[in-house]
This record gives C-alpha cells, structure tokens and sequence, in this order.
C-alpha cells in the first residue's frame, strides 16, 4: 500500500468567514476520511 506524508492542511474562507492553517509534525499519523454526506463518516 502506497503512502503519502500529510505536512500541512490549509482550509481558506470557509463558510466565506473562517480559515484555518495545520501543521502536523514529521512523525504524526494522520487519517482523512473523506465521502458523500450522509455515507457515515462520523
């Protein structure tokens, strides 16, 4: 399985009022789950 090192995730205007910047660390595990509303993500 193929990995991918996650450094930093940006989210700009949302909801046009918020942004958000974060920085993971080098050695951090991190998990997206990503998926139609409603599919169970929670």
């Amino acid at each position: 399985m193929e990995s991918t090192l996650v450094k930093k995730i940006v989210i700009e205007n949302l909801f046009e009022e918020f942004s958000y910047e974060i920085n993971y660390a080098a050695n951090e595990n991190v998990l997206i789950i990503t998926g139609p509303n409603g599919f169970g993500k929670t």
